[in-house]
């Protein structure tokens, strides 16, 4: 019974991969997609007199084969006029069934801000595992990627997230983002998300945003994700 019950708990994992450069360790699957948008709206909680901040934000996976997919991230900020585009590939390692799952990535990015555009590679690494409890099944993964974007702007992140599908039309997840870039002091921002289907192949998502450490920003985070 263990068996199929954490290979059920993958299948949902696979089904949710998160909507940002890292594509976790579950694959997408031969000819299947996955895309994303969001809009993020936030504000720096200890300023005198709050501005708001607004970023639009893109995330789309197509499997290739089983195991490998291609992976396209997004981000505009509107602020400060910094858009990032990464194209990168993810290879799943483990078996769909298997307890423990990993998968590498491997590709290029490229900047453009008013100091103009610079082009990095990204390497990153993902680790996760699928679970049943009493109010559905769960997830759990590790996400760790870096972006050697020169001594100015190199960046490092991994993100921690746990989860759960509490219903077939729902599911809820909570995220602490780290990041390290360089010549800035590291961050820390929690999120929580909670997911519901809009259609067969459309899902809405609505999420709080916190920071928690060098990141005084608080906001909302609303999208759309399309499965086919």
């Amino acid at each position: 019974m263990r068996k199929p019950l954490l290979a059920a708990a993958g299948a949902i994992c696979a089904m949710i991969a998160a909507p940002r450069a890292e594509a976790g360790p579950w694959a997408r699957g031969e000819d299947n997609t996955f895309l994303s948008f969001a809009y993020e709206l936030t504000f720096d909680r200890d300023a005198p007199v709050p501005e708001m901040n607004h970023a639009l934000l893109l995330y789309g996976e197509r499997g290739l084969t089983p195991r490998l997919s291609f992976v396209l991230d997004g981000a505009a900020d509107f602020n400060d006029g910094e858009r990032t585009l990464i194209a990168a590939l993810s290879r799943a390692l483990a078996e769909p069934g298997a307890v423990h799952q990993f998968a590498l990535l491997g590709g290029v990015g490229t900047t453009r801000d008013g100091a103009g555009a610079r082009t990095f590679p990204v390497l990153g690494a993902a680790w996760g595992r699928g679970f049943e409890t009493r109010w559905g099944g769960g997830w759990t993964t590790a996400e760790a990627q870096y972006r050697a974007a020169g001594n100015a702007r190199a960046l490092a992140k991994l993100d921690l997230t746990l989860g759960l599908r509490p219903s077939e039309k729902s599911l809820l997840y909570g995220q602490l983002r780290l990041a390290d870039q360089q010549g800035s002091e590291p961050t820390a921002r929690l999120s929580a998300t909670m997911v519901l289907d809009v259609t067969e192949t459309m899902k809405a998502e609505l999420g709080l945003l916190y920071g928690l450490h060098n990141d005084t920003e608080t906001g909302l985070r609303s999208g759309l994700w399309l499965d086919f």
